[in-house]
């Protein structure tokens, strides 16, 4: 009896020791850097007068981790973008559950004054924060461009300036 008790916890041991081992090989892989945001680098969305919207760009947010949920899984904090920039619709909910789940993000370009803009689009997870640089540029508004090369028009007949009063 002693050796087949002895044996029992033994063998109930060994398989402990075997799931620890098979949980910890589940949690083992990328945690930093866990999203990736496309397109990389400075995306610019031109010259756009003010008070108008410029075409939509899309940010796409991919988990980049190799574990399934729940160790994987990337909750979203935030995605925020600077003055000027709007969110116009996403499809992110709070989580990117397994490693290649993606969302998407389109942007545009509102800008309210002419003006230069560079800011963030930004994404902040409970792994850490990812940005990319966007740019856009402010132009005079559609009216005061009219106005302006209205005001400007060579008016070389000189018809208006020499219009008779009478005689």
């Amino acid at each position: 009896r002693s050796l087949m008790k002895n044996t029992i916890i033994i063998f109930c041991m060994a398989i402990a020791s075997f799931i620890v081992v098979i949980q910890s090989a589940a949690y083992s892989g990328t945690l930093v850097g866990a999203i990736n945001i496309s397109p990389k680098g400075t995306v610019d969305f031109g010259s756009v007068p003010v008070n108008s919207q410029s075409d939509d760009k899309k940010f796409t947010i991919t988990n980049r981790t190799d574990l399934t949920a729940p160790a994987g899984a990337v909750t979203i904090l935030s995605i925020s973008v600077g003055s000027g920039f709007v969110i116009k619709s996403t499809t992110c909910g709070t989580s990117l559950a397994n490693p290649g789940d993606s969302c998407a993000v389109n942007v545009v370009f509102v800008p309210s004054a002419e003006s230069n803009y560079s800011d963030n689009f930004t994404v902040e997870t409970d792994r850490g924060t990812c940005s990319e640089t966007i740019t856009g540029t402010g132009t005079p508004s559609i009216g005061a461009a009219l106005l302006l090369s209205m005001l400007n028009k060579d008016d070389s007949d000189g018809c208006a300036a020499n219009a008779s009063t009478g005689g």
